[in-house]
């Protein structure tokens, strides 16, 4: 029986071995054919990293979860070998012979002996210089990956730098071709999305309104090629689980430009000029508009559902059919996020309550908005609807409810 459970802890011993000898070999190989073929490392290895422990994640990045399956595969299949190999040794292993033993063996059995003892010491010293080997073979490859780690960073730093260089240029397509290069970036180097996503919001602010295009026919110029290229990798790299980034533009000057199609959708406009911009059917759920200029604007059939409309001047714009369900349209600036700097933030705008004065609302959706959060101080501005059409719109109040909460006058249409 313990002869049986030998063999089978032997035989289990075996499995494991090869099995993560295999496995280090598949890792080698997917690794270096990524590398040579610029492909990322797959988003699954991203979130397995996130639930290892902090001793291991935190001197690990990401990019080197491989090196930590690496490890933990060569570590087995070191600690397999040296057992299978001393399961081995052990059961050819003699004992030394005695002298009255000796001479008691014929000739031929004592020379067989002899070479038997001097087989089992060799089999010794050869146990351990695989051993030896193992490890030499697993601190190559250690040196290995850290200069493979090294070589990525250095190329991903010059490919950064040149990219920079080219969004920076004068020529548009030379900055497109900056963008896309930032983005592939952002893919390869996960860790890098955030300072990428940074620098296109910087590119997007400081040159919204540089190489205007005019369309034939179209009332409104559009932003430069490059301008909506940015706009769409910040797009592609927010909807993408495995690289968060944002899109901060606040207090960017679009005014009177076209942005109809463009991926604005979960940017931060906060205090941002839109004014007379054109921004048909644009989705702007859940968006942070606060203290947004965005007068004269047209917002026909946009989704504007859980927007944060605080202290946004609407006034004269155009909300035809849009969609407002649960917007906020008026909030105390207890709960406000620039609570840290309300005062200067206080100063820049008038109350907290959006500006609807002689907005067109017809057959827009307000159902659930907010029309003045509890705890707002009594001495802040009412939401402003004079002279505003709410014809056909759905959602609202009661009249006399809306009069709590907003300035109607005899110019704001209700039916």
């Amino acid at each position: 029986m313990g002869g049986m459970s030998q063999a089978r802890i032997f035989r289990i011993l075996q499995a494991i071995t090869l099995f993560f000898g295999i496995a280090v070999a598949i890792l080698i190989a997917i690794r270096l054919i990524q590398y040579a073929g610029g492909i990322p490392t797959p988003g699954w290895w991203y979130r397995f990293h996130q639930w290892l422990p902090s001793y291991i994640r935190e001197p690990f990045p990401p990019d080197d979860l491989w090196v930590i399956a690496l490890l933990l595969s060569a570590v087995t299949a070191l600690v397999g070998s040296v057992a299978i190999i001393k399961h081995r040794s052990a059961r050819v292993r003699i004992r030394d012979l005695t002298t009255q033993e000796q001479e008691s063996l014929e000739p031929k059995e004592r020379i067989d002996a002899l070479t038997a003892i001097r087989g089992a010491r060799l089999q010794r010293i050869n146990t351990w210089g695989v051993i030896l080997g193992l490890a030499f073979t697993a601190s190559g490859l250690v040196y290995t990956a850290q200069t493979l780690r090294s070589t990525q960073e250095g190329q991903i730093t010059d490919r950064y730098t040149k990219a920079i260089e080219q969004v920076g240029s004068k020529d548009v397509d030379i900055r497109i071709g900056g963008i896309f290069a930032l983005e592939r970036i952002a893919r390869d180097s996960p860790r890098d999305a955030l300072t990428i996503a940074q620098v296109l919001s910087s590119h997007l602010r400081k040159n919204m309104r540089v190489d205007l295009v005019k369309v034939p026919g179209d009332a409104l110029p559009r932003p430069a090629g490059d301008i909506r290229a940015a706009l769409n990798v910040l797009a592609q790299l927010r909807s993408t689980p495995d690289y968060q980034s944002s899109m901060d533009l606040q207090y960017i000057d679009a005014h009177g430009l076209d942005l109809v199609g463009a991926p604005l959708y979960g940017a931060d406009l906060t205090a941002a000029n839109l004014s007379a911009a054109n921004l048909y059917g644009e989705l702007l759920e859940s968006e942070a508009l606060e203290g947004a200029n965005l007068t004269r604007a047209e917002l026909s059939h946009a989704e504007l559902s859980h927007a944060l409309l605080t202290s946004t001047n609407l006034s004269h714009a155009t909300l035809h059919k849009a969609t407002l369900v649960g917007a906020n349209l008026c909030r105390s600036f207890s709960d406000s996020p620039y609570d840290y700097a309300a005062d200067v933030y206080m100063a820049s705008i008038s109350g907290t309550c959006a500006d609807l004065s002689h907005a067109d609302l017809t057959d827009a959706d307000l159902t659930d908005a907010i029309w003045r959060e509890p705890g707002v101080a009594s001495d802040i501005p009412l939401l402003d609807l004079r002279g505003a059409d709410l014809r056909g719109a759905i959602g609202l109040p009661s009249m006399g409810e809306l009069e709590k909460v907003a300035l109607i006058d005899k110019s704001t249409k209700f039916h």
